[in-house]
């Protein structure tokens, strides 16, 4: 009896399970007045970069500069791959958030692969983002292995819509059609003299 109330009693007590294990491939992005930091680490090495101009805009290039370094010292020198396509998978908190996959047609976004460039403090790309909203960014290098940093950034919308600036440029050509119409029609034509000047103004 009294046996058979102790396994009842540590039956009853909870299990602890062990916590889930830090991920490693989250790339942090902190968005500031005028730029978006980036920052990674693992055990070995250390991602820094910085977006500028920021945040992100549609239809607008930003430009992008990572740098990392090893833990241990020794230089990081080979090609990095930078990714940022948009985010259309909502997925749970506990999943792979950031599938490095193309699955169920998702748009790839932009994929760039840049050297460091001698006397380079980092890799730096170019992008310009073609829509608004979520994106992933993804950072890819090798150092002992191959690695991939990924993060989401948001991508705010275009300052004036595409339909407002082909108005607006239509409009300055228009001005400048007319008003080169109208001096062209205040010119003098050949062999015609010009009015005389009104008095007390030399002639022109």
């Amino acid at each position: 009896m009294f046996l058979h109330t102790l396994m009842l009693i540590v039956c009853a007590q909870p299990v602890e399970r062990p916590a889930p294990a830090a991920r490693t491939d989250v790339l942090q992005a902190t968005e500031r007045i005028d730029s978006v930091s980036l920052s990674w680490r693992d055990a070995e090495d250390v991602i820094r970069g910085e977006v500028i101009p920021g945040p992100f805009r549609e239809n607008q290039a930003s430009k992008i500069t990572v740098e990392i370094g090893s833990i241990d010292g020794q230089e990081v020198t080979g090609p990095v791959t930078l990714t940022v396509r948009p985010v259309q998978h909502q997925l749970p908190a506990d999943t792979e958030l950031f599938a490095p996959k193309n699955i169920d047609d998702h748009t790839p976004g932009t994929v760039l692969t840049a050297t460091k460039q001698k006397g380079a403090l980092g890799w730096e790309f170019e992008v310009t983002p073609t829509a608004s909203g979520p994106h992933v960014i993804e950072v890819a290098f090798r150092t002992t292995r191959q690695k991939v940093a990924r993060g989401t950034v948001n991508v705010v919308g275009a300052m004036f819509p595409p339909i407002v600036k082909t108005v607006f440029g239509l409009s300055l050509i228009v001005f400048a059609v007319l008003f080169g119409l109208s001096r062209m029609h205040r010119l003098p034509k050949a062999g015609e003299e010009s009015p005389p000047a009104p008095p007390g103004q030399p002639p022109t």
